[in-house]
């Protein structure tokens, strides 16, 4: 029994062995392919071909990690171009407002009238109408009101001993001839009350949000900023809805225009 047991463990040691020295061959032909006699080649050829095998796929892999790597850089670097294109574009669209405001301010009437107080905001009021203090001034029916800011908001409608009644541009069903934007697009201004307008025109014409509503008088009068633009596929009209720059529940002070 005994003998068995170690006729079995030489055996088992025996097969370790060959085994063993067929794995380093078999590394020693993958890795080193020269050092093995030329006699041997017959059998290192299909170890080598398994090591070729092994190394391209091996470069595959690589040049696809290479390609997602350079993918990756380029698309950052396009994405830091965009991104200094579309900041280029916000800051020339910023120096294109600017110049149009200057020219728009030197060509605006200056207002030299009274400085009125205001009594009765346009919230107090009813139909978006202030009550301004006339101090013993010489005012007029149909005389334009301005802002501080010289904002054209309204006309004198009323006066009465002490006091007058402005008429806000913006009250509800007023209308008004008006220029849009530096194309000076004309069209007519309704007020919807509490500062806003809105102006219908063909879906064709060319307004935007932001350009300037003025009036078409030689002496330039701002009258409000396009805010928004309604213009939808089956209808042939777009709507044009804008607003008086200047808060007109917060007016504290008027100018009267010159008579």
């Amino acid at each position: 029994m005994k003998y068995l047991l170690k006729n079995r463990t030489k055996k088992s040691k025996s097969f370790l062995m060959v085994v063993a020295l067929i794995f380093i061959f078999i590394l020693v032909n993958l890795f080193i392919p020269n050092i093995i006699p030329g006699k041997f080649n017959s059998l290192g050829k299909p170890i080598w071909k398994l090591r070729e095998g092994i190394l391209e796929k091996f470069g595959e892999v690589g040049g696809v990690l290479h390609s997602k790597s350079s993918l990756v850089v380029e698309n950052k670097r396009l994405r830091s171009e965009l991104k200094s294109a579309e900041l280029l574009n916000i800051k020339v669209n910023l120096l294109e407002r600017e110049n149009r405001e200057l020219k728009n301010l030197s060509t605006r009437e200056t207002v030299s009238g009274d400085l009125l107080r205001v009594l009765s905001k346009a919230s107090q009021s009813p139909y978006d109408t202030l009550i301004i203090d006339i101090d013993n001034k010489k005012v007029s029916v149909g005389q334009e009101v301005f802002s501080e800011e010289e904002i054209l908001i309204g006309v004198i409608d009323e006066i009465y001993k002490d006091s007058a009644r402005v008429r806000l541009l913006s009250s509800a069903g007023n209308k008004y001839n008006v220029e849009i934007g530096d194309e000076s697009i004309e069209g007519i201004a309704e007020g919807l009350g509490g500062g806003n307008f809105e102006i219908t025109l063909p879906r064709g014409v060319d307004a935007e949000v932001g350009d300037e509503i003025i009036s078409p008088d030689l002496a330039v009068k701002l009258l409000g900023i396009v805010e928004h633009i309604e213009s939808k596929p089956q209808n042939s009209f777009q709507k044009i809805l804008f607003k008086s720059p200047v808060n007109i529940n917060q007016i504290k002070w008027v100018k009267t225009g010159n008579d």
